[in-house]
């Protein structure tokens, strides 16, 4: 497994990437039309709120408890009952309206809020099978079918609408809003079956030595803080970020509503657009990845968004329209992967592999923190702010969480340490942010500076022989125990 993921893992990596559009599509296919489900059960605005983050606090709890369930157990079988659990939390989804009540629809979503697990077994599974140098690259392709997901749900919502009969003119138990459900339980049925007969669990890593197994003369109880701040920065700019999309998600459907008067069939259209900003901005985070640091690909994310998040503000104020609705929201959605993926590949590096699907966990939990206090946060400004108001109050508080993600992201040197080593000697590679530790701590943030070998000899005092066979020592940093 060298530079690249083993080919043997290619038809489970794809696999993979189908498991994570699976949560995408579930939940774009439901949200176009979650409000009008909701209110029609009896339920308001706080309802729709509390139905987004009862999702969010379910993924909230169940990804760190899966992450450890995939150190322990087979990613197989950890992948399996989590699916299982979403085939449930559909059933009752969609039988909320034959039983008239809002509760059904609240603990469906609940229950398929669990499989947000399956992401964070998705990226566990590919930092697990992939090397170091290219694990930037292969998050951010997995980010691709997540995104395909959100285009393809409101797609099927839009046939749905074509389909089924109204839910205003029927009181049929298949309905434009009981179908998400009831598809989504066929769907995740399909996926169940491959993942039991395709999904190959990755060997014990041959490749990779624990930093507890070097020497090294550099590490002292500073350099040490210094990593407890970069795993704690990660995790804040994680939260930061998801509050962002959480309220940013909850704001779009009554907005387009209010100002624009749109329904169902303009929010998918909607949605489908946002989701191929997001692809793009995957697919090109993907590209730049062999020749930007992490670090510079967050920075240019979160610059990107404090732009687009002030430039909505203006015409917001000047009474904004479509097209520049459009444009605010292609922006916004396209800066979300640069920050994303570089930010759960630098947090990956930093992680043991023995114990990288709890480390993902912990960091899945400040996400979905994010994910819910967002949505509460928008609703509130909604119910007490005027129209003209809530939207620069919404967007002017991720501003400031943007710059304070800025101000933690610029503090992170990218690193110019080749840890590699083949035969003996130095191997160039495109340096990363884990090796930052290691590295100049006066060197300019933005420049990659040549280490001398004797400047290496001074950070490892001691290698571990290469077991026969091994052409080449991975060097990695042990955990985050901090």
């Amino acid at each position: 497994m060298r530079g690249e993921a083993s080919k043997d893992y290619y038809p489970s990596l794809i696999l993979t990437g189908f498991i994570v559009m699976t949560l995408s599509i579930e939940y774009s296919v439901v949200m176009p039309s979650l409000l009008k489900y909701s209110r029609r059960l009896g339920g308001g605005r706080l309802t729709f709120a509390a139905a987004l983050s009862v999702f969010s606090l379910s993924s909230a709890f169940s990804r760190p408890v899966a992450g450890s369930f995939s150190d322990s157990f087979s990613f197989r079988s950890v992948f399996s009952f989590i699916i299982v659990v979403v085939i449930f939390g559909n059933i009752l989804y969609a039988c909320a309206w034959m039983l008239d009540s809002i509760w059904p629809l609240l603990i469906g979503r609940m229950l398929t809020g669990v499989g947000g697990a399956n992401v964070n077994l998705a990226m566990a599974y590919t930092a697990r099978v992939t090397t170091v140098d290219t694990r930037t690259k292969w998050i951010a392709r997995m980010q691709i079918p997540r995104m395909l997901g959100m285009v393809f749900g409101p797609a099927f919502q839009v046939l749905f609408m074509a389909v089924f009969p109204s839910y205003l003119t029927t009181n049929s138990p298949v309905n434009t809003l009981t179908a998400p459900g009831y598809f989504m339980c066929a769907w995740v049925f399909l996926i169940l079956v491959a993942t039991r007969l395709m999904l190959t669990d990755p060997s014990p890593s041959t490749e990779t030595v624990s930093m507890s197994k070097v020497m090294d003369t550099k590490d002292t109880p500073s350099r040490r803080r210094d990593l407890g701040r970069i795993v704690m920065g990660v995790r804040i700019v994680q939260l930061f970020l998801w509050l962002f999309i959480g309220s940013f998600e909850t704001v779009l459907t009554p907005v387009t509503e209010q100002a624009f008067d749109w329904g169902p069939l303009e929010n998918s259209f909607l949605f489908c657009v946002i989701s191929t900003a997001l692809i793009a901005g995957a697919v090109t985070a993907a590209c730049l990845s062999p020749y930007l640091s992490d670090v510079t690909l967050m920075l240019l994310g979160t610059i990107l968004q404090i732009s687009v998040c002030i430039v909505g503000m203006v015409f917001w104020s000047k009474h904004m329209t479509r097209w520049i609705f459009f444009l605010v929201c292609i922006g916004l959605s396209f800066s979300i992967p640069f920050v994303q993926s570089p930010s759960i590949s630098l947090y990956s590096k930093l992680s043991s592999t023995r114990s990288i699907g709890r480390d993902q966990g912990i960091l899945s939990v400040f996400s979905v923190i994010g994910q819910t206090l967002g949505p509460f946060w928008a609703s509130s400004s909604m119910g007490l702010l005027w129209r003209d108001n809530f939207v620069f109050v919404t967007f002017g508080v991720h501003v400031l969480c943007a710059i304070c993600s800025l101000a933690l992201i610029s503090r992170w040197q990218p690193g110019s340490v080749p840890l590699r080593l083949t035969d003996g000697k130095q191997e160039d590679r495109i340096p990363h942010e884990s090796d930052s530790l290691l590295s100049n701590p006066t060197s300019h943030p933005f420049m990659h500076q040549e280490i001398k070998t004797s400047e290496l000899q001074g950070y490892v005092a001691t290698m571990v022989g290469s077991p026969p066979g091994m052409g080449s020592i991975q060097v990695c940093n042990s955990g985050l125990d901090y």
